[in-house]
């Protein structure tokens, strides 16, 4: 197992897309007037990329558009409706 240095596990590109292909929320992390903003979003796989639908005229689409952002997904708990 290879870490970095903080001590954090690094993983393949091949794990990441394992685990990707199996959650079904993820968020996208983008700056709204100079602050962090994260929004939740669904998402799916096309082989190596991830694909979110935006509606055109929204507020995500207008923020990410040229820009740097962030994507996470992590596991989320449908009973409880909530990330674990």
């Amino acid at each position: 197992m290879q870490l970095d240095s903080s001590g954090l596990q690094v993983l393949s590109e091949e794990e990441c897309f394992l685990l990707l292909s199996s959650v079904p929320i993820g968020r996208i992390v983008f700056t709204d007037r100079a602050l962090p903003a994260v929004q939740p979003v669904n998402f799916c796989l096309d082989g190596r990329s991830i694909v979110i639908r935006i509606a055109t005229g929204s507020k995500l689409a207008a923020a990410t558009r040229r820009a740097v952002v962030a994507f996470e997904a992590d596991d989320f708990d449908v009973a409880r409706a909530a990330a674990r």
